[in-house]
């Protein structure tokens, strides 16, 4: 099992982590953490159903355990299934209320709806002190979608002072989500310092020997902001290869690539991207709710191609990639 986790996690080696948690099963057939863990790398090689029988297994033998439920959840969600996956997080809650993480994806399930009264009441509940900053996220942005801007940017200058310097990820990340958000009010000298701070920081990791596709993802978005449409395509290019062979996270880079080309005003781009995400399961990023809700997207309203990504499709078997 061991084995199979750092072929997974450490070398993305998909086809060996399978053949290790393979032989651990073979010796313990009714492994739960073995069958979810399974269950995850066939999800990342785009074998969905497979992966959602695997979870289902593993979650039936251990109902209790957190982490399987939040991995069947968000398989659940990508099959359009949200009212499983809502079922899955709340019983995962039921005994672990504190569970930022399930929270914060309980609260992603409503903005996937595009049910803004839900995700209100459920974003309240995400701590800001969790230390779980994508969880956090879930939270910051729900204001954003509502244009509770102020609010937002409130919230995220609080945990900027709170981080300090130790995490430059998490930083930079704080960063241009704010530098995002105040370049979109109007406040375009406040927007790009903080920009330029976040791009800073990611641009010393790389430098540092970071070979991160998502250091990648979030530079693809600051350069957008700062109008370095060249950079934000070098990025995004070199996610998207990182990324050629994990269908759980190659639409994400689609997802905010196409946000960079709706910052720089290429429409029709932008919308081909998000055809190519919705083209597979989504886990984050371009789910139709998303879509009628995010608004870096509102200069794409009223194209009929981009309106029909807004419109939630019927829950339907999954392909393979």
């Amino acid at each position: 099992e061991a084995l199979g986790l750092y072929r997974y996690w450490g070398l993305g080696d998909y086809d060996g982590a399978l053949e290790a948690y393979g032989k651990a099963l073979k010796l313990k057939p009714s492994a739960s953490t073995v069958l979810y863990a399974m269950g995850n790398v066939r999800r990342r090689q785009g074998h969905w159903e497979e992966a959602l029988a695997l979870q289902q297994r593993g979650a039936a033998l251990d109902p209790l355990n957190g982490s399987i439920s939040f991995n069947l959840a968000l398989t659940l969600r990508a099959l359009r299934r949200l009212d499983e996956s809502d079922a899955v997080l709340a019983h995962g809650l039921a005994t672990a209320p504190d569970d930022a993480a399930m929270l914060g994806e309980r609260l992603y399930n409503a903005q996937a709806r595009g049910d803004l009264r839900a995700a209100h009441a459920l974003a309240e509940q995400v701590p800001l002190d969790s230390g779980d900053l994508f969880s956090i996220s879930h939270r910051l942005l729900e204001w954003h979608y509502e244009h509770d801007d102020p609010r937002a940017v409130a919230e995220i200058k609080q945990l900027l002072e709170h981080l300090g310097t130790q995490d430059p990820g998490g930083r930079s990340n704080l960063l241009g989500m704010l530098g995002a958000i105040e370049t979109a009010r109007g406040a375009a000298a406040e927007g790009k310092a903080h920009l330029l701070e976040a791009r800073k920081l990611l641009e010393a990791l790389r430098a540092d020997g970071d070979t991160s596709p998502y250091t990648c993802i979030g530079l693809v978005t600051i350069n957008a902001y700062l109008g370095d449409r060249e950079a934000a395509d070098h990025y995004a290019g070199l996610a998207a290869t990182s990324l050629a062979n994990d269908a759980m996270s190659l639409p994400q880079v689609f997802f905010f690539q196409a946000m960079a080309k709706t910052v720089a005003g290429d429409k029709a781009g932008a919308i081909q991207l998000l055809q190519r995400a919705q083209s597979t399961p989504v886990v984050w990023g371009a789910l139709p709710g998303i879509m009628r809700i995010e608004p870096a997207f509102d200069p794409l309203r009223g194209d009929p191609a981009f309106e029909r990504l807004t419109v939630d499709p019927p829950p339907s078997p999954a392909k393979a990639q």
